[in-house]
């Protein structure tokens, strides 16, 4: 799975990075996206290409908050409840 991993983390321009989950030892490998403008590559791709089931429905959720922040419509939310 690490050269998997590796090809996704070259294609958003960030690192992965290796856990072990005690007891069983299963080694985990995950990748993180630092800057709001690398994602906008990974939504056009997960809009190509759909994720199934659960996933496809939580995709659409982040997608919806990706959306505001890019917007900063997020921002007027703020200060809606903390005026």
């Amino acid at each position: 799975m690490l050269p998997f991993m590796e090809n996704i983390a070259s294609f958003l321009s960030c690192n992965v990075k290796t856990y072990v989950i005690k007891p069983a030892l299963t080694e985990v490998f995950s990748v993180s996206v630092q800057s709001i403008d690398k994602l906008e590559s990974l939504v056009n791709y997960f809009n190509n290409y759909p994720l199934l089931g659960v996933k496809a429905k939580d995709f659409k959720c982040w997608e919806i908050v990706y959306n505001m922040i890019v917007s900063k419509y997020h921002l007027f939310f703020f200060w809606l409840f903390f005026l």
